[in-house]
């Protein structure tokens, strides 16, 4: 796939809400970008915030010393950065961190591959290929009381999210498309109170 310039311009309460939040990044005033060659060739890149939504509940809530939220804090930090993908994580000090992602590699033909980010079990979006050739890249949004608790505690997803394909798409909900030389552009501005989650099939064959 030809190098394409980067695209990042002007992309529990407590108790039940413990549970409801468990292993929950949220992404939050972000500019992403997922590139999609005909050959397989793929690039993520994301800059912006990631909150663990767990950590930030306890700090705010003042449940944790200085010393606790030190620790934990920097136990996310080894986390993510076992993702060599991430090039940059920055600390805010409140269980929210400023980080840059970019990740690049090929899908192999007829071969089942997915890459998530950030976890499986902590997931904000989705690429994946199957053994037909087709890609499927989706993103997870918090629905339900889910959602609710987020807001009651001022956060949500918030963000910008392009998919740029030279590829054959089959299927999308993008809010807008474009070109960008040869290549098509599929944009997403996604904002705390939507639930519909972002979606594009591409077919390799």
């Amino acid at each position: 796939m030809r190098p394409l310039r980067r695209w990042l311009l002007p992309f529990a309460v407590v108790g039940m809400l413990a549970v409801a939040l468990a292993a929950c990044y949220l992404p939050d005033d972000f500019k992403a970008e997922i590139r999609i060659g005909a050959d397989g060739a793929y690039g993520i890149t994301y800059e912006g915030y990631l909150t663990w939504v767990p950590l930030y509940t306890d700090i705010r809530d003042r449940k944790l010393s200085p010393k606790e939220a030190a620790e934990k804090i920097a136990g996310i930090e080894h986390d993510l950065k076992r993702d060599s993908g991430f090039k940059e994580i920055r600390s805010l000090g409140n269980g929210q961190f400023r980080v840059r992602y970019d990740r690049q590699g090929r899908f192999t033909r007829g071969e089942s591959e997915m890459i998530t980010f950030v976890r499986r079990n902590a997931l904000i979006l989705y690429v994946k290929m199957d053994k037909n050739n087709r890609v499927t890249i989706a993103g997870n949004m918090p629905q339900g009381d889910r959602a609710r608790d987020l807001v009651r505690l001022g956060l949500g997803v918030n963000g910008q999210l392009r998919v740029t394909t030279g590829a054959y798409v089959s299927e999308s909900n993008a809010q807008t498309v474009g070109k960008h030389g040869p290549f098509r552009t599929y944009d997403w501005q996604i904002k705390p109170t939507d639930r519909r989650a972002p979606k594009l099939v591409i077919d390799l064959k």
